[in-house]
C-alpha cells in the first residue's frame, strides 16, 4: 500500500479519539455520583477551601489538615468553578477529563512519530478504551493529571536524550508534574533514560548530553517558589504533611505492620487486570522488543526507553509500602504504546476504513462496558448509595430551612458540605456536645459513626435525631439538635472551627475561613462571637440585608467575646 494515499489525516484520527474520551466522560457524568469513594472527598474539600475560603497557595480540608498533595489539580478545578460561578461534579472532574483526552492524543502523536500512524492510533485507542481511562476520566483526584504530566515529562526526556539539548523543557514539565503530585514524577520519567546504558551494547550509543542549568533554574523558580510560599503560609505543618507523612511515609511505611516489598506482586496484578485485554498485548510486545530489538536505531532507542520507563517504574511501585491500583496510571501510556505497536503488526495489511470500523466497534464496546460498570453495577454499591444519600439529605435540609443555614459540622464528609454549598470548618465532638447541652438551640451535622454519648457524662442533653442519611459501614450523616424541629430560631447557636457564634434575628449564615457572612432577618439582628481556642482568632464579619451592609473585623484573644449588631 502507498503510505501517501492510505494514511488517514491526523486530524480525523485525533477527532475520533477525542470523541471516544468525551463519550466516556458523558457516560460517567450521567451516571450516579461516587464522590465518597476513591479518596475523592479530600480533593472536593480542597476545591471548596480554595474557592470559598480563597486559600489558593495551599489548602486544608474541613478538619484543618493540610492538603496531602501539591495544588495543581485543585487550581485547575477551582479555576473552572470560579469561571462558571459554581462548584459541581462537572467543575470538579473536568481537569481529569481533559487530562485523559490530552493523554490519549499525546500517546497517538508519540506512537505515530516513532512507530507509524497505525501503531499510534491503536495504542491511543487501547488507552482510551481501557478500564483505567474509564475510571480516571471523571475521577476527582490527581491520578489522571499526574499520568499526563509524567508522560509528557518522559517524552521530553527522550527527546532531549536524542538531541543532546532541550533539557529546559524537561525541567519545566518536571515542575508541573511536581506541582501535581510531588517529585515522584521526575523519578518515573527519568527511568526511561536507563535505555542509554542499554544502548551501549548496540555499538551505536547515544550518551546523555546537554546543559541542565537553565532547566533546573526554571524548576526551582516554579516548583520551589510555590513550596517556599506555602512554607511561609503554613510552616512546619507543610513539611510534616507533604514530605514526612505523604512522600516518605507512603513510600517506606504506610503504618504499623506495613513495610517495603510486602505487596511487590500487587502492581503487576493490577496492571494485568485493570488494563486488560491490552495488558496481554503489551506483555507480548515488551518480550518481543527485549528478544528482537528493532534494526532502526531511533526506533530501537524509543522502544527500549518505553521498556525501562514501564518495567523500572513497576519495580519502584512494587517496592513501596503503600499499594493502590491507581498508582500505576503514569506507567500505562508506555504499555499502551507497546500494545498499539504489537496490534499494528497483526493489522498492518488492513485498509484505514477497516481499521476505523474496528476502532468504532471497540469504542462502542468500551462505552457499553463503562455504562454497565458505573451506571448499573456500581449504582448498587454502598459508596454510591451513600453519596446519593448525602445529596438527598442536603436537598431536604435546603428545602426546609433554605440555603446558608448554620449547621455545626462534626467529622462529616466534605461531600455533604459540597451538596449544601458550604465549607464551614468542622468542630470537635466534645465542643458539639457542649453546645447540645446548652439552652440555646443548635443543629449539629455529625458522622454516623461518632459517639457523642461518650462526652455526655451526668448532663446528658435531650439530643433529637432530626434527619439521617443511609447507614453503612462507611460514613453517613445525622442531624442532631436540642430543639424539636429543624427551623430558624432566635436565638440560635453555632460554631465554625474555634469560633462559637450566638445569632439573633439572622436568616442567613456562612463561614468562610475566618470570614463570616450574615443576612439580617430583623432590624435587631446581632451576632456574638466567642473564641473557644487557646490562640487568638481573627474574625471578619459582613452583616448584610435591608439595603444596609456592615463590615467589621477584630482579633479575639482566647476566651474573649465580641458582639456585633445592625445598629453598631
Amino acid at each position: 500500500m502507498s503510505a501517501d494515499t492510505t494514511v488517514p489525516s491526523t486530524f480525523r484520527l485525533g477527532l475520533f479519539l477525542s470523541a471516544v474520551v468525551l463519550a466516556l466522560y458523558v457516560i460517567r457524568l450521567a451516571g450516579p455520583s461516587d464522590l465518597i469513594d476513591y479518596g475523592q472527598e479530600a480533593n472536593t474539600a480542597y476545591v471548596l477551601d480554595a474557592v470559598r475560603n480563597a486559600h489558593w497557595i495551599v489548602q486544608r480540608d474541613l478538619y484543618g489538615a493540610v492538603a496531602s498533595k501539591p495544588p495543581l489539580y485543585t487550581w485547575l478545578a477551582s479555576s473552572v468553578s470560579v469561571a462558571l460561578g459554581r462548584i459541581d461534579r462537572f467543575t470538579l472532574s473536568l481537569p481529569a477529563a481533559l487530562a485523559t483526552l490530552t493523554l490519549s492524543l499525546v500517546i497517538f502523536a508519540a506512537g505515530r512519530a516513532h512507530f507509524g500512524w497505525l501503531a499510534g492510533f491503536l495504542g491511543a485507542l487501547a488507552y482510551a478504551c481501557s478500564g483505567i481511562a474509564a475510571k480516571q476520566v471523571a475521577l476527582v483526584r490527581t491520578d489522571g493529571l499526574f499520568a499526563l504530566t509524567v508522560t509528557v515529562l518522559a517524552l521530553l526526556a527522550f527527546r532531549a536524550w536524542q538531541k543532546g539539548s532541550g533539557w529546559a523543557w524537561f525541567w519545566l514539565a518536571a515542575a508541573l508534574s511536581t506541582l501535581t503530585k510531588g517529585p515522584l514524577g521526575i523519578l518515573l520519567a527519568a527511568t526511561g533514560l536507563l535505555a542509554a546504558l542499554w544502548e551501549r551494547r548496540s555499538g551505536q550509543p547515544v550518551p546523555l548530553k546537554g546543559s541542565h542549568l537553565v532547566g533546573v533554574g526554571l524548576f526551582l523558580l516554579v516548583a520551589g517558589g510555590w513550596f517556599a510560599w506555602a512554607y511561609v503560609v503554613l510552616g512546619q505543618d507543610l513539611i510534616d504533611r507533604m514530605l514526612v507523612r505523604e512522600l516518605y511515609g507512603r513510600a517506606i511505611s504506610k503504618g504499623p505492620g506495613s513495610r517495603m516489598f510486602v505487596g511487590f506482586y500487587l502492581p503487576w496484578s493490577y496492571f494485568l487486570a485493570r488494563f486488560a485485554p491490552w495488558s496481554l498485548l503489551a506483555a507480548v510486545g515488551f518480550w518481543r522488543l527485549w528478544k528482537s530489538p528493532a534494526a532502526d536505531p531511533q526506533t530501537r532507542r524509543f522502544e527500549r526507553f518505553l521498556f525501562c520507563w514501564f518495567v523500572v517504574g513497576m519495580v519502584i511501585f512494587s517496592a513501596a509500602a503503600h499499594q493502590r491500583a491507581d498508582l500505576i496510571f503514569p506507567l500505562i501510556p508506555a504499555a499502551a504504546l507497546v500494545a498499539g505497536r504489537e496490534l499494528a503488526r497483526w493489522l498492518n495489511a488492513w485498509k484505514p476504513r477497516r481499521v476505523f470500523a474496528l476502532g468504532m466497534t471497540v469504542a462502542v464496546l468500551a462505552c457499553g462496558a463503562t455504562f454497565y460498570t458505573y451506571s448499573i453495577t456500581r449504582a448498587r454499591s454502598e459508596e454510591v448509595r451513600q453519596t446519593l444519600s448525602m445529596e438527598k439529605l442536603a436537598q431536604s435540609l435546603r428545602a426546609q430551612v433554605g440555603d446558608d443555614f448554620p449547621l455545626v459540622h462534626v467529622e462529616t464528609s466534605p461531600v455533604l458540605q459540597f451538596y449544601l454549598g458550604t465549607s464551614a470548618p468542622c468542630v470537635t465532638l466534645e465542643h458539639a456536645v457542649k453546645l447540645l447541652q446548652g439552652d440555646v438551640p443548635v443543629f449539629v451535622a455529625i458522622d454516623g459513626r461518632a459517639r457523642p454519648e461518650s462526652f455526655w457524662g451526668t448532663n446528658a442533653p435531650t439530643a433529637r435525631l432530626l434527619a439521617e442519611g443511609v447507614k453503612g459501614r462507611r460514613n453517613h450523616a445525622r442531624i442532631l439538635s436540642n430543639h424539636p424541629r429543624l427551623e430558624w430560631t432566635d436565638p440560635l447557636m453555632t460554631q465554625a472551627g474555634a469560633v462559637q457564634i450566638r445569632l439573633a434575628g439572622v436568616r442567613g449564615f456562612e463561614a468562610q475561613g475566618n470570614e463570616y457572612w450574615l443576612k439580617r432577618g430583623t432590624d435587631q439582628a446581632s451576632a456574638e462571637f466567642t473564641n473557644r481556642s487557646t490562640k487568638p482568632q481573627l474574625v471578619r464579619v459582613r452583616l448584610a440585608g435591608g439595603g444596609v451592609e456592615r463590615l467589621a473585623e477584630r482579633l479575639l484573644p482566647p476566651g474573649e467575646k465580641w458582639k456585633i449588631d445592625a445598629e453598631r
